[in-house]
């Protein structure tokens, strides 16, 4: 049986990250909270979908360019591993979603932390593009 709070606590980290990222200025103390949030929220990002999965990963992706680039880059390869295979099965196989964390991928890429990983997420963009 499924709990009738299944991702109810994932939508509330959401709707807060939300309201962070449309504050219009943005505080080190909320650039903390937002690095939290993202920390709380990708690991919930699996290869199985559930109800909120691309609601998650729209707010991840909102997040990524908000954040310091040390936290941004530590999210980059388990964002990056959900496009690949998972074990005998294929990756994500949802256009939208993967569209999603190309997006921020390419977020983490373009941030000037290093031209390799820029390379490396406009290739990603490029593959999901096919």
């Amino acid at each position: 049986k499924r709990n009738p709070t299944d991702g109810l606590q994932l939508n509330i980290l959401c709707r807060v990250s939300e309201l962070l990222v449309s504050a219009s200025e943005v505080e080190d103390e909320n650039i903390e909270t937002m690095e939290r949030l993202c920390s709380l929220l990708v690991p919930s990002l699996k290869f199985d979908s559930h109800p909120n999965h691309l609601y998650v990963m729209r707010t991840v992706s909102s997040l990524i360019p908000k954040i310091s680039d040390n936290a941004a880059i530590s999210h980059y390869y388990s964002l990056s591993k959900l496009l690949g295979p998972n074990k005998a099965a294929s990756g994500m196989t949802s256009n939208e979603a993967r569209t999603i964390i190309s997006s921020a991928i390419t977020g983490i890429g373009s941030r000037g932390i290093g031209s390799n990983l820029n390379r490396v997420a406009t290739a990603v963009v490029e593959l999901n593009a096919a």
